[in-house]
């Protein structure tokens, strides 16, 4: 996350990848009473997304207070950090991923997923996707995850695990 967070930051945008032009924004997270700072990254759905959805953008981005942690460390830090993390402290923390969409006819729509440990969440989604890759015999080659699961199907799954998800309906935006 250091590396990626130093790096020069990219979207999707008309057809390519390219560099962010607007370096920072706010966003009103579920929860929030305030919009929060945000800054650009290069999340994966950057780059999976376009692969399956015909879209004009795919940005990712970071609350900023998190992004600059990130962005400060080094070796230095690295090597005061320990091998194994924490069990209680990787227990009580949370982590939150959100997706919000505004389709050509204007309609907005956001979900989420939530849990603890990102840690052990990782490892119950990595272990899920390749249980339903062998079991559907999935074809050679790189897919986006959107493409190799059923998304309802695969996160009803991981809220056995403790994560929860919600797809919610926004107002829609006028921009013409």
């Amino acid at each position: 996350m250091a590396a990626i967070m130093v790096d020069e930051q990219i979207e999707y945008r008309d057809g390519s990848w390219q560099s962010v032009r607007e370096p920072a924004s706010t966003m009103l997270e579920p929860g929030e009473a305030e919009p929060v700072p945000m800054s650009p990254i290069a999340l994966p759905g950057v780059y999976t997304i376009p692969r399956h959805v015909e879209t004009p953008r795919v940005r990712g981005v970071i609350r900023s207070e998190v992004g600059d942690l990130f962005a400060a460390l080094n070796s230095e830090v690295a090597e005061t950090l320990p091998a194994i993390p924490d069990a209680a402290v990787l227990d009580a923390s949370r982590w939150f991923m959100l997706a919000e969409v505004t389709g050509v006819d204007d309609r907005r729509a956001r979900g989420w997923v939530t849990g603890f440990n990102a840690y052990g969440s990782t490892t119950v989604i990595a272990v899920e996707a390749a249980r339903r890759l062998v079991a559907v015999g999935a074809p050679a080659g790189t897919l986006a995850p959107a493409q190799a699961f059923d998304a309802a199907s695969f996160l009803d799954h991981l809220a056995t695990t403790g994560m929860t998800w919600r797809v919610e309906e926004l107002a829609a935006v006028r921009t013409r």
